[in-house]
């Protein structure tokens, strides 16, 4: 099988290391961003080399403590949800000897055994797939990622070695270490196989975060040289251990079960002896010894420091040469007992044995043999002895008398002694304390005075991040008259400027909100909502399925009529009267009509025109009340259609003779009509019994009826097919009785006469038993009636041409509540959402989730005018659509004026107040925002009824969803959470049912699986090179669209066939036929399965029994897969997947023939063809489409490609084609004389005015013909792609020249004009929304687009394109992207296709399965801090305590977060401790001095706490002092707010890359000053946290058993205290390190609780306890050197660029603008958090000086003033922009007598980095 992969190569390495530059990595989440459940491969060398860098710090390490550590490594990626396998590379094997700083022979024996030990571990463990290979050119290896096709291989990139050795031979091996990984690197890519980084530091609140080499970036080099350097740098490596005396490795084979630890050491001793001399023979007893005593030594007692050895110097260096060997041969027979090494061999406890040996023989008296006495197996220690040596005694160790030092003195150990937790500090917060865990506090501690000590500095927010203009407070204080309201500044004109600019955003919505279509495709109207109080609709229980007829309304002649009329009153006779005569005339009206177009149809001759016209009358009376002509005229189409079907049913060249099989095939799309109508009528409670019956004759002659059907009840169907239609009748005769009892009910009230009027509306029953208007007419041109049979029979016909026109209902009835029929699935969440329970809904695209959070919406507005609904999107994309959509579907009016329906409030901008409003359209930040607001919560909070969120996946976003997850927990209401794209929503919806139990409230889940419209899969490869373009032509032509079955995919080695992929009808029939073909004794194929058997009593086939069947045969399938050597290209799915892609295979083979200048994947292969493309899908009918890329920067360069072909064609049709030309030249004459007609007229007109009327000249009024109405300058229809659109030419001029006025190029209006248009969240907010709205109304048919647009937007497509790979294009993305294709109420069918993308990857993104959800921790040290606030308001505590009630019950505080209730406890008692230490808590839970600041930056934490400390230290004013100040403190803060980090790496090309550009790409340190304050900050995290650890760990139970956490081998820990031990034991536990936090596998190593830094925390700990790393306000990165990072925030502020940045800083073109922007947001933010603090001094000052009331009225004129002069600000930006950069505005005016002098200096250079940074970002925005 021929694939077409991305051969994704590099070039050539040149000596500064051109080729690894240019890759431009990207930091991500490796599984939720990036490859999903994709199989991956794990570099095994590179895992060992990660571990043996953490063991390097230890002297001595345990080998169990590396296995741990490996294990450990393995277990979090598992728990991460990578799907992965291990491999090893054999030339490989000698790398870990040859490590830079360490000597050939230091340890190098133990490095390599512990690869060797590794390995044969984990294939006994045999949970993860080990493969072992030559080398990475070893042709099984190829063969590997040919057959298993790993995505990514997660490895080293060289980065991790480093030496401070200056070294010759070091440097060597260093440059030789980084230069093998490197090029090993440079293999994979070029395989097509991406790359991910490990560190130690890739974890991250349970995510795998890495840096990703994606093959996409990668360019074409040789791979020989690659090769030659790789194996050059081998050979170095390699020639460094060649002095080791180890001649050969053995081979490493997995065992199912360990050996005898004595036989093991025993056949080691035994190759050992020859070479040893006497002294290390009693040695090697000893080690016997060791071996024996070991399994019975518990692993606390084996916790022993390094003993210092009372030995001489000959003997200690035996020791190390004895252990050395011991190692070397271990190498060699590794291969007998795999597992046995680890539970054998334990060097510190042999050395720890060995002290007490010789302490005892230096007593003289001391009996050995005693001290073993109790030890299990000792007696066998002698014998097994006389087995290695075959003389001596095992007890006889004389040797070791003599070698031992006569002045030692035995060593104490290293233990460092019990390790006392810190004391905390007083806290007595009432609510809180009776939730913390009751732990010791300190009261007599005295902690150091803040720097900015004060009193409660209220910062709320109340001024947003980056936007100055206050929020509106629900209760603002009224203020006393000021200077401000003495002098108005002309008021009408900022009245008049804020009316302007609030009608221009209306209209501009308003012109949004029409373009917007509900679900069945109609422009939506408003509905007007009055309240209902209690009463917004009655249960769905209560509700009839389906309508009720009145028994009171009128009855016609029927089964239906009732026994008794009611009177009606004389006005409600009159009106019925009345609606009768207009039904009767109406109806009269239509049947004239009908007669008329018939005539006229009847005459025309042509079938194709005759329909037409048929289909443009029947769409003009659609809303007839004649409900039965309506059906008629469908038979009389029908009629037509049977004539053209005859057409197909002859022989083109002999009308005597029947047409071929082939030449039926083309005219099924003909037949599929007439069936559909057929079908309709007879199905239809509108059609007369003729029609019926006509219809039943048309199916029969084409062979499409059921051969046993019979008019009425069919027996024949399924039962459950009669079951269901049992339960229907029952169902509505239990409604019409239901209906019945109301209707008399309400007779007795005497309302009945208004509900009888109601019923009148309804037209007339029309006569069952009426004639055709007209005399169906048969085909005459057919020799035989038989010629007209379709070829397939009833079944076959449906499968293979019928699936686009099935009925798609599932479980569909009428209700009340929504204005469709909605399915059983929505009806449940309507139910749900009426009982105020909260909701769950998983439901693809199309499915028809829309309705549910409009529903709930308006279930709130019904109901008062208080409550409040929140909407959450989570891009301001998204926001604005709903607004728009909001405005277009609902309307209200309040009794008070300021309050308004919706709102909108974004980080950017406003609309509406949000206070003031019932629907509030946000994003998750500005919701956590008011909520936590103390000044706004406590009386908008509790108004809080639903918040509905939207894309509720991106909670698992590695930025952001943090924030998701908080409001989740945090929401005081029933919440909607909506999603397509969730992979385990089991998991996620339990953790959801937690969350809302906590509040007192039920949650549903709801989930959906099927489109309503299906997606068919099309691979773009053309077999011939295009033509040069010259224009679209109409429909019909060949195509370079090649259908993809999706079982293909399965190719490459999926296990599960993905639950999401769906297949049509005819897609079932394909696999059933390869099925077929290739089943065998193994793989069977039910007989049940065969279509005519099972859908045989069907006579229309529904989606939900395809549904239904395609299941079927798909676990038929997966059983099939399941099979030995199925997969095999010989196996029975291995030949159906043959079969299956051989014509896409067949496609691209003919396609690689094609000459090209590249390769036919990337973006230049996407450039050249995109107009083709765009052509292709023209014709074919295809459009309008999306084309989908990940780069902004391609994106509109894609965009610009197609306008610009489409301009270069017209210009070279309009300048050679000689009709144009002509006709050109026929305008301008008419011109000429039309100018000259024209000023006849006006001389004559002249004339008449003076009264010397000759009357009117020849041709006065001249020639109104073609010419009037013709501009040659206007884009031709076959140079545009522009479509049908109900706006008017005058509208989209207006629109578009508005559009150049706000900036937009002109290139991008001019591509609109042809029907193209740009989509990227970096684009003009006005021109997306233009965009959108254009797309939507069908003024543009082709729209490229980066995934942003997918996520939610109202666009719906007809066709998704996917036009280049890319690291960001994840199986999440293409399922959101391809959603956008099948318009429900447009296409019946939405088509996906793949352009210029390797085939891998196409197979990749439909065979993966949707990632899980994961979650974070969500108890941050910021979010106490909020929480505090609340609390500590005495009007918002409510809603603090609520909020802290829910947050402390859940029992599982995170999804995937294995955190118990009591850890949380702890942590956040330790939170809380933090924050008092830091001078931000006091001791009553109040926030104080520098707390507002800290909330004020609440999204940016940890960087926030780091931030304030910085603030609070005075170093910041230190800093700016020295130097540039503005380049100091940008540096600081760069460091802290615009972080970029970069591969490790590029450090060696540093000189290179700054070379070539005025950027200088790498960071400056951090000033050595502010280096010392943030160390200072960290050992103040690490001792709370520490002390933290340590509290938790004393209430946990004792472990007597521990298991290593992937193979989950066990260890006993600790013996029994009654147990009986030997003396050897007593002494080893007595000399042992004591230890409890700490994981008995790392305290082998001789590690107690001492612990170093947070990261040893985190990795070291004992199982049962998690350290929230991610929460923990400590950065380690700000002080580590080894970090590299971007400078592009500084590069920027020097050089005012965006071109370096994109080069040489490596940022795609479409982030540069987005990172720059989001760092001026910060700085706007710490400018408005100074100025608060700045304020708050000064009034302090005020009031110490005695002088507030006097000058308050001043501070708050000058507030008031700013917050005018900003809101004028915010009005005044060019052409309303509301994402334009706010103006700048200069520093408050202060005196310098009431500056915080600790504050002003760096006030001030902050305002001038704000103004320059922003000047020139606004510069290159522009």
């Amino acid at each position: 099988m021929t694939i077409a992969t991305t051969t994704a190569a590099l070039d050539p390495p040149t000596p500064d290391g051109h080729w690894y530059t240019a890759l431009h990595p990207a930091l991500v989440d490796v599984i939720g961003d990036f490859a999903g459940t994709e199989l991956s491969t794990l570099d095994g060398d590179a895992l060992v080399e990660l571990v043996l860098r953490d063991l390097s710090r230890i002297e001595s390490p345990s080998m169990l403590h590396g296995v741990y550590l490996v294990e450990q490594v393995l277990r979090k990626l598992l728990d991460a949800k990578s799907n992965f396998e291990i491999t090893f590379f054999e030339d490989r094997r000698w790398i870990p000897a040859a490590r830079p700083g360490f000597k050939a022979d230091q340890g190098a024996a133990w490095r390599l055994l512990f690869r060797s030990v590794v390995i044969a571990h984990l294939q006994r463990a045999n949970i993860v797939p080990i493969y072992m290979f030559d080398s990475v050119n070893d042709a099984q290896w190829i063969a590997y990622l040919d057959s298993r096709k790993p995505y990514y291989i997660l490895t080293e990139d060289g980065s991790g070695l480093e030496t401070s050795s200056e070294d010759r031979t070091d440097m060597e091996l260093l440059d030789a270490g980084r230069s093998m990984w490197m090029e090993s690197m440079w293999m994979h890519l070029n395989r097509g196989m991406s790359v991910a980084l490990m560190s130690d530091d890739m974890f991250k609140d349970g995510k795998l975060v890495s840096f990703v080499f994606h093959t996409s970036r990668a360019e074409p080099g040789e791979a020989a040289e690659h090769e030659t350097v790789l194996n050059k740098s081998l050979a170095i490596l390699n020639a460094n251990a060649e002095n080791l005396q180890i001649s050969s490795f053995a081979e490493i084979k997995a065992s199912d079960e360990e050996g005898d630890s004595m036989s093991y050491v025993a056949a080691l001793l035994k190759q050992m002896t020859s070479t040893l001399t006497p002294l290390q023979t009693d040695m090697a007893k000893v080690f016997l010894l060791h071996s024996v005593t070991l399994g019975s030594v518990p692993l606390e007692a084996r916790s022993q420091p390094l003993a210092a050895l009372p030995l001489t110097k000959i003997a200690s260096d035996a020791l190390e040469s004895f252990i050395d060997l011991a190692c070397s041969e271990a190498l060699k027979t590794t291969s007998q007992s795999p597992g046995s090494f680890i539970t054998s061999v334990d060097e510190r406890l042999f050395r720890a044995i060995l002290m007490e040996i010789l302490d005892t023989l230096s007593k003289g008296s001391g009996d050995v043999k005693a001290i073993f006495a109790d030890v299990p197996g000792i007696e066998k220690a002698e014998a097994t002895w006389k087995t290695v040596s075959g003389k001596e005694s095992v007890w006889d160790l004389a040797r070791l008398v003599e070698a031992r030092e006569a002045t030692a003195v035995r060593s104490a150990g290293q233990s460092s002694g019990s390790v006392r937790p810190l004391a905390l500090l007083p806290y007595s917060q009432s609510f809180l304390e009776s939730y913390l865990p009751k732990l010791p506090a300190d009261t007599s501690m005295e902690k150091d005075t803040p720097f900015f000590e004060a009193a409660y500095i209220p910062n709320y927010e109340t001024s947003h991040w980056h936007v100055a203009k206050p929020l509106p407070v629900v209760n603002k204080p009224a203020k006393l008259p000021s200077l401000a309201t003495r002098f108005p500044p002309k008021p009408q004109r900022a009245a008049g400027r804020a009316r302007k600019a609030e009608q221009r955003q209306a209209s501009f919505i308003q012109k949004y909100a029409s373009s917007l279509t509900g679900a069945s495709g109609r422009v939506m109207r408003p509905k007007t909502i009055v309240v209902q109080p209690k009463k917004h609709v009655a249960s769905a229980k209560a509700r009839p399925a389906t309508p009720v007829e009145d028994d009171t309304a009128p009855k016609g002649k029927g089964k239906g009529s009732g026994k008794s009329t009611p009177v009606l009153s004389k006005k409600d006779a009159i009106i019925a009267a009345n609606k009768e005569k207009m039904v009767a005339a109406e109806k009269d009206s239509a049947n004239k009509r009908w007669k008329l177009l018939r005539e006229k149809i009847e005459k025309m001759t042509s079938i194709d025109l005759a329909v037409q016209e048929l289909e443009r009358a029947m769409a003009e009376d659609r809303h007839t009340s004649a409900k039965a002509l309506i059906e008629e005229q469908k038979l009389f189409k029908a009629m037509f259609l049977l004539n053209k079907w005859a057409t197909y049913c002859v022989s083109p060249s002999n009308k005597e003779d029947p047409a071929t099989p082939e030449r039926k095939e083309e005219g099924m799309p003909v037949l599929v009509q007439i069936f559909s109508i057929c079908t309709g009528l007879i199905a239809s409670k509108d059609a007369t019994k003729a029609t019926v019956e006509e219809a039943r004759r048309i199916l029969k002659t084409v062979a499409l009826n059921r051969t046993d059907e019979e008019e009425g009840e069919d027996e024949s169907k399924p039962k459950a097919s009669r079951s269901d239609r049992k339960k229907q009748k029952e169902a509505e005769k239990e409604a019409e009785k239901a209906a019945k009892a109301d209707s008399k009910s309400k007779d007795k009230k005497g309302k009945s006469s208004s509900k009888s009027s109601k019923k009148e509306e309804a037209p007339v029953v029309e006569e069952e038993d009426a004639p055709l208007s007209f005399k169906f007419a048969y085909p005459r041109g057919v020799a035989s009636q038989s010629w007209l049979r379709c070829p397939h029979n009833l079944t076959t016909f449906q499968l293979l041409h019928y699936g686009t026109h099935m009925d798609r209902t599932m479980g569909s009835a009428p209700d009340p509540r929504v204005d469709f029929e909605p399915d059983q699935w929505q009806r449940e969440v309507l139910d749900t959402i009426d009982r105020d329970e909260s909701v769950f809904v998983v439901a693809p695209t199309s499915a028809g989730k829309t309705f549910i959070a409009f529903y709930a919406i308006e279930k709130v507005l019904r109901e008062s005018d208080n409550g409040v609904v929140v909407y959450v999107a989570p891009t301001k994309a998204l926001v604005n659509q709903i607004a728009a959509e909001i405005s277009a579907r609902f309307s209200k009016s309040y009794q008070y004026a300021g309050i308004t329906t919706w709102a909108v409030h974004t980080r950017d901008y406003r609309i509406h107040e949000p206070l003031k409003c019932q629907v509030l359209i946000t994003v998750p930040h500005i919701l956590q925002i008011l909520m936590m607001q103390p000044d706004v919560a406590h009386q908008w909070t509790p108004r809080l009824k639903r918040i509905i969120f939207d894309e509720i996946h991106s909670i698992s976003s590695l930025e952001g969803g943090l924030i998701w997850e908080q409001n989740l927990i945090l929401a005081p209401c029933p919440i909607v959470a909506l999603s397509a794209t969730v992979g385990n929503p089991g998991e996620f919806a339990d953790w959801l049912k937690g969350i809302s139990a906590a509040k007192g409230h039920e949650l549903k889940t709801i989930t959906h699986k099927h489109r309503y419209s299906d997606l068919r899969k099309f691979v773009y490869a053309p077999h011939e090179k295009a033509p040069k373009f010259s224009g679209l032509t109409n429909k019909g032509g060949s195509t370079s669209l090649r259908h993809l079955h999706p079982i293909a995919a399965l190719s490459l080695g999926s296990a599960q066939i993905p639950d999401d992929m769906h297949l049509e009808p005819f897609e079932c029939l394909q696999l059933l036929d390869a099925m077929q073909f290739e089943k065998g004794d193994l793989a069977v194929l039910p007989a049940k399965l065969t279509p005519e058997t099972y859908f045989g009593g069907l006579a229309v086939i529904k989606k939900s029994d395809v549904i239904q069947y395609q299941q079927e045969l798909k676990d038929v399938l997966q059983e099939w897969m399941a099979l030995p050597g199925s997969r095999t290209p010989s196996g029975a799915f291995g030949r159906v997947l043959k079969r299956l892609s051989s014509d896409i295979d067949t496609s691209l083979a003919k396609m690689s023939s094609i000459k090209s200048s590249g390769p036919q994947i990337g973006i230049e292969y996407a450039l050249e063809n995109v107009m083709t493309l765009c052509h292709d899908l023209h014709r074919n009918g295809k459009l309008p489409a999306i084309l989908f890329n990940y780069s902004r920067h391609h994106v509109e360069a894609l965009a610009l490609r197609i306008f610009e072909e489409l301009v270069a064609a017209e210009t070279e049709f309009k300048t050679t084609d000689a009709q144009w030309l002509k006709k050109v030249e026929a305008w301008k004459v008419w011109k000429l004389a039309e100018v000259a007609r024209k000023a006849a007229m006006e001389k004559t007109a002249r004339a008449s005015a003076r009264g010397e009327d000759d009357g009117p000249g020849e041709d006065a009024e001249g020639d109104a013909g073609w010419q009037a109405s013709f501009d040659p300058t206007a884009p031709l229809p076959q140079f545009s792609f522009v479509g049908k659109s109900y706006m008017s030419a005058y509208e989209i001029e207006k629109d578009i020249d508005s559009l150049q006025w706000h900036g937009v190029a002109a290139e991008l209006c001019d591509a609109l004009r042809r029907g193209v248009g740009v989509h990227h969240a970096g684009m003009n907010l006005r021109y997306r929304q233009t965009v959108e709205r254009y797309f939507r109304a069908g003024q543009l048919r082709v729209v490229v687009a980066t995934g942003t647009l997918a996520l939610g937007i109202n666009m719906p497509a007809s066709t998704s394109v996917f036009t280049e790979d890319s690291i960001f294009l994840t199986a999440l993305e293409y399922r959101q992207a391809a959603g956008r294709a099948g318009r429900r109420g447009f296409d019946l069918l939405g088509s996906v296709v793949f352009f210029g993308m390797p085939l891998g990857k196409v197979y990749r993104l439909l065979a993966s399965r949707l990632p899980d959800l994961s979650g974070h921790f969500p108890l941050s040290t910021t979010l106490v801090l909020r929480l505090h606030q609340l609390l500590s308001e005495e009007k918002s505590r409510p809603v603090g305590e609520e909020m802290m009630k829910s947050l402390l019950s859940l029992n599982k505080i995170s999804l995937g977060n294995p955190a118990a209730k009591l850890e949380v406890l702890h942590h956040l008692r330790f939170s809380i401790d933090y924050l008092r230490r830091f001078g931000l808590l006091s001791e009553a839970g109040q926030p104080v001095n520098l707390s507002g600041l800290t909330q004020h930056l609440y999204w940016a934490e940890p960087m926030n706490l780091n931030f304030a400390f910085l603030l609070n230290s005075g170093v910041l004013a230190e800093v700016i002092k020295n130097g540039d100040a503005e380049l100091n403190l940008l540096t600081c803060l760069a460091h802290l707010f615009g972080r970029r980090r970069l591969p490790a790496n590029l450090n060696q090309f540093r000189a290179e890359i700054i070379k070539r550009s005025p950027s200088k790409v790498f960071m400056e340190p951090l000033p050595t000053r502010v280096v010392e304050v943030l160390k200072q900050h960290n050992a103040l995290v690490f001792q709370v946290m520490e002390s933290y650890i340590h509290h938790y760990v004393a209430t946990l139970e004792k472990e007597d058993v521990v298991e290593l956490p992937l193979s989950r081998q066990s260890f006993q820990k600790s013996l029994p205290a009654d147990s009986a031990q030997s003396p050897m034991l007593r002494r080893l536990a007595k000399r042992a390190l004591p230890y409890k936090a700490r994981s008995p596998f790392v305290a082998l190593s001789g590690l107690d609780d001492a612990f170093t830094s947070i990261e040893d925390l985190s990795r070291t700990l004992r199982a049962g306890v998690t350290l929230q790393t991610t929460v923990v306000p400590l950065v380690s990165d700000l002080v580590d050197e080894r970090i590299v990072l971007d400078a592009h925030i500084v590069d920027f502020y020097k050089h005012g660029q965006f071109q370096p940045l994109i080069i040489a800083n490596g940022i795609r073109p479409g982030d540069v603008w987005q990172m720059l922007n989001d760092f001026r947001l910060i700085v706007s933010a710490l400018r408005v958090s100074l100025e608060v603090l700045l304020k708050a001094h000064k009034k302090a000052e005020l009031v110490r000086l005695k002088r507030e009331e006097e000058e308050e009225e001043v501070v708050d004129d000058a507030e008031d003033a700013e917050d005018d002069k900003d809101g004028d600000d915010e009005e005044e930006v060019k052409g309303e922009d509301l994402e334009a950069t706010p103006k700048w505005s200069p520093p408050v005016v202060i005196e310098p007598e009431y500056r915080d002098k600790r504050l002003w200096d760096v006030y001030n250079v902050l305002c001038r980095i704000q103004r320059v940074f922003g000047e020139k970002l606004e510069a290159m925005n522009a």
